[in-house]
């Protein structure tokens, strides 16, 4: 665009959404960070040009503390406040549960986070600007969304013989623009911004929340409407005729997640899944969580009073004084816009445009061609950014899309009163749709997680491990629990991964047919789903590497070895660090050392491929209790060691909890209608035949195998870990993989069940009642044999309380003594008897450790002094071992901090 004085203005269309995803995505790969927020045991680094730019409390610290990479430890601001409010500073938007976000006003109040606790004040340059330029409608550098008058609007009144002159010429007034650009950048750059959160959650723990969508009566009255997401679709009134108005629009939200189907079928589908709407006729109760955040001192009043809310209407406008709201819509947007439409309505009984010599007799021409003009692309893609001057454009594009439905935008306040309604919208007793049986490709797999997440938001939570796939393919899990998002005081953490061999895809399809039974179940008031979700933190990855389902299924799916290794030719369950190696040479040495041997780790000569190093870090983040891992081409379940102890191709290798091991890899096989059956056939003539053995192995009996999965979960953690291979064919027709669920269902529900089995509880100090993480529980199996005899079978593999001081400890049926210790305090015993009653929680004994106490202890504690926590400078600090390390070994010392990341 030229100016006055003859200056082309060049803008970034996309300027601010490009640069806030490329910031959160510096700090999800932890790159250029210069400071680490740290509280409640989590550390996040993060960068201080984001923390200084949104807090003044930040701007003034580091202005104070010329450290180079400074360490901030708040001790009021738990860990989910602390990852809400980043994620709002970089994301510059955020999703918050009703009851939480009271809590994280105050939390921004006292850390003076911009337009949470501090009025938000647009720049002085950014003001300027606009008033140098006012015939610009596109200073946000962000792509406005399209606004245009729909087909059968503008048909009917060209049947009506209605037609509008074109316009002189555009708006003059500077005023005018600048209120306009206000209120429309704001909405702009809202949607913008929350492409990054629906599209690529990166962050571990992020919430994904239900999205708001905003219908027409056009939109419901068609299942012949284009696809084009009718949350960014708005009719333009008329100026001055106000009888119009309540013609043109329709004020109602329609609030819900991504249903099933696909993207392309029209609002006849939607309203039938969700009934229940919103109408501004009839005033809706303002939250009390909203009341409560606008009481104080947060700013966010200023934000309401505006009505600048985004989402396409006007936030604050219908509140009245006892608490009740109506919703109207925006009636104002880009100019560009309003003009280009304006054109086209004068163009009705024309055939030439008004502002060249372009002539056509078709109408669908003419106004593409004046949107060349304008610069509107009035066809938006609902699932990126893309958008088109022609519908047919749209309609290809959205082929790679495969089905994904729309996700609205929900900002921070706005989702405080969704979650009001959401019990209403979503009833529980609506029909469930029918789960589909087929090869999910990546992006169905995604598609069908939130149609998950949509359908249960009170039980899941989406996100993605910390780095995506060699090809960028986001690695996926689901989460379920009653209280997503949230690890809960002894509520063990279980995970299901599938797909780690590409062409291996039963596993794939059994764990989205699981999270579709489990949410399923849940909503129908299933007693045995609600009981295992209410104790238990399920963890589903369903495809471990993407893109080598890709390759094998581009490759027709026939080969048997096409596509097992990831896109780097890497096979991912040999590429963990051997830690049999290190475990056995402990055994020889009588070492101490049998758990959590990643800090042993002393060589290492390979880079490890993303997809490991993610698996990796979320497995020493997270205190898992049990997995399974899928595989495909046999019928058995495999169980630890995987290597064998000599080096020989087949040699059992009994690990410390082989007796264990054996139920668990048993539990499954058992409820399998053909892996534990003797009479059915090995999938290969003269091949092993696991039948006879119960359908289970030894890994390293079956074959040794280094650097594998399974055996790192065992050693590197507290987490046990079974290989599951689940049928004869790898890659079976579709049409077979319903069969698959019917043989797989039972046994994958048994084997959930039996994290509940063993011993939990808790672990602390006796004095401060504190939890005491990295304690050593110990267990060594009394069990009486006979009236004279009792086992005393030491169980040499260790486990470690959590960061609350809880730990699980898996165990058969038996009599055990259990030894729980502590840095700094007298170890103590206890002896417990086993049981395992099906579908209970698991027997709880905690301890409460003496410290040993010194003089300058007693001392400390007769004035009155708080105790210090014990363990800031034991075997498990949390300080990295590394700091002294040479450059070279940088590696190797990212794999040692790994066994710093305790939970």
């Amino acid at each position: 665009m030229m100016a006055s004085d003859g200056m082309l203005s060049l803008s970034w269309n996309n300027h601010k959404a490009t640069f806030c995803h490329i910031l959160s995505t510096l700090r999800e790969k932890e790159r250029y960070t210069d400071v680490t927020l740290a509280c409640e045991g989590k550390f996040y680094p993060v960068h201080k040009l984001v923390l200084s730019t949104c807090s003044e409390y930040f701007e003034k610290m580091f202005e104070h503390t010329p450290c180079k990479h400074p360490v901030v430890v708040l001790k009021d601001i738990k860990c989910a406040d602390m990852e809400a409010l980043l994620s709002y500073m970089y994301d510059g938007v955020v999703s918050v549960l009703q009851q939480d976000l009271a809590r994280l006003i105050k939390a921004a109040e006292l850390l003076q986070i911009k337009g949470l606790a501090v009025p938000d004040e647009p720049p002085l340059k950014e003001l300027s600007k606009k008033n140098a330029y006012p015939w610009s409608s596109r200073d946000d550098r962000s792509s406005p969304h399209p606004k245009r008058r729909r087909r059968e609007d503008i048909m009917s009144s060209t049947s009506q013989g209605s037609s509008l002159p074109p316009p002189e010429s555009p708006p003059s007034s500077p005023q005018h623009h600048q209120e306009s650009n206000q209120t429309w950048d704001h909405s702009k750059s809202h949607s913008q911004d929350q492409r990054g959160e629906d599209g690529v959650d990166q962050r571990v723990g992020d919430p994904v929340e239900p999205a708001v969508e905003f219908s027409s009566p056009k939109q419901e009255a068609s299942h012949n409407q284009e696809p084009v997401d009718e949350s960014l679709v708005k009719e333009e009134v008329i100026e001055g005729s106000e009888d119009n108005q309540g013609e043109g629009m329709d004020s109602r939200i329609e609030y819900g997640g991504m249903g099933g189907g696909d993207s392309s079928t029209g609002g006849e589908e939607q309203s039938s899944k969700f009934p229940h709407q919103l109408d501004a006729k009839h005033p809706q109760p303002l939250h009390e969580a909203v009341v409560e955040a606008l009481a104080g001192p947060s700013g966010m009043q200023g934000w309401l009073g505006t009505g600048e809310l985004g989402g396409g209407f006007s936030m604050l406008e219908g509140y009245s004084e006892d608490g009740n709201q109506e919703v109207h819509p925006a009636s104002s947007g880009p100019h560009g816009t309003q003009q280009s439409h304006q054109m086209v309505r004068g163009l009705e009984a024309a055939s030439r445009c008004p502002c060249c010599s372009y002539t056509t007799t078709s109408r669908s021409l003419m106004e593409i061609h004046i949107a060349t003009h304008t610069r509107e692309k009035p066809f938006a893609c609902p699932h990126c950014p893309f958008r088109a001057f022609h519908n047919a454009n749209l309609k290809t594009h959205l082929r790679i899309h495969t089905g994904m439905k729309a996700w609205a935008g929900v900002s921070l306040v706005l989702w405080a009163a969704v979650a009001a309604t959401r019990a209403a919208v979503v009833p529980t007793g609506s029909s469930a749709p029918e789960f589909q049986w087929k090869h999910h490709n990546n992006q169905e797999v995604e598609a069908v997680l939130r149609q998950v997440v949509s359908r249960c938001p009170d039980v899941t939570r989406l996100y993605a491990l910390s780095e995506p796939s060699v090809r960028n393919v986001p690695l996926w899990v689901l989460e379920l629990s009653d209280n997503p998002g949230h690890h809960e005081l002894l509520e063990p953490e279980f995970k299901y991964v599938a797909n780690m061999h590409g062409n291996e895809v039963v596993g794939r399809e059994l764990l989205l047919k699981l999270a579709h039974h489990l949410c399923e179940g849940w909503r129908s008031g299933d007693q045995d789903i609600r009981n295992l979700l209410s104790t238990t933190r399920i963890h589903l990855l369903p495809s471990m590497n993407p893109d080598g389902w890709q390759k094998a299924t581009d490759t027709g799916a026939t080969d048997y070895l096409a596509g097992r290794t990831n896109n780097n030719s890497v096979d991912l369950n040999r590429d963990f660090p051997d830690l049999d190696t290190i475990m056995f040479i402990n055994e020889v040495r009588h070492s101490r050392f049998n758990n959590h041997l990643m800090e042993q780790l002393n060589h290492l000569d390979y880079q490890p491929q993303p997809e490991t190093w993610a698996v990796m870090k979320w497995i020493m983040s997270t205190p898992f209790v049990l997995s399974a891992n899928f595989h495909g081409g046999d019928l058995v379940a495999n169980y630890p060691y995987d290597a064998s102890r000599s080096g020989a191709a087949h040699e059992y290798a009994n690990s410390p909890d082989d007796q264990t091991f054996r139920h668990l890899a048993r539990v499954y096989a058992s409820h399998h209608p053909e892996m534990a059956d003797p009479t059915h056939p090995p999938c290969f003539p003269g091949d092993n035949h696991f039948g006879d053995k119960g359908g289970v192995t030894n890994g390293a009996a079956w074959y040794s195998v280094q650097g594998g999965m399974q055996d790192f979960n065992y050693l590197a953690s507290n987490d046990m870990e079974v290989t599951l291979e689940v049928g004869c064919e790898k890659y079976p027709p579709a049409s077979a993989l319903q069969q698959e669920w019917d043989k797989n269902k039972d046994a994958m529900m048994e084997y959930l069940w039996q994290i509940h089995t063993g011993i939990k509880g808790v672990v602390r100090d006796a004095i401060t009642q504190q939890g005491l993480p990295n304690a050593v529980i110990h267990v060594k199996n009394v069990t009486r044999i006979n009236d004279t005899h009792v086992r005393d079978d030491h169980i040499n593999h260790d486990v470690t309380s959590a960061g609350n001081g809880e730990y699980w400890r898996l165990l058969v049926p038996g009599q055990y003594e259990v030894t729980a210790e502590a840095e700094g305090h007298l170890p103590l015993t206890h002896v417990a008897t086993i049981t395992n009653t099906p579908r209970r929680e698991a027997f709880r004994r905690d301890f409460d450790l003496s410290p040993i106490l010194d003089d300058d202890f007693l001392q400390e504690l007769s004035r009155g002094q708080e105790v210090d926590r014990a363990y800031e400078d034991g075997r498990y600090s949390d300080d990295s071992p590394m700091d002294d390390l040479p450059l070279e070994q940088d590696l190797l010392g990212r794999f040692r901090g790994l066994g710093n990341m305790r939970y």
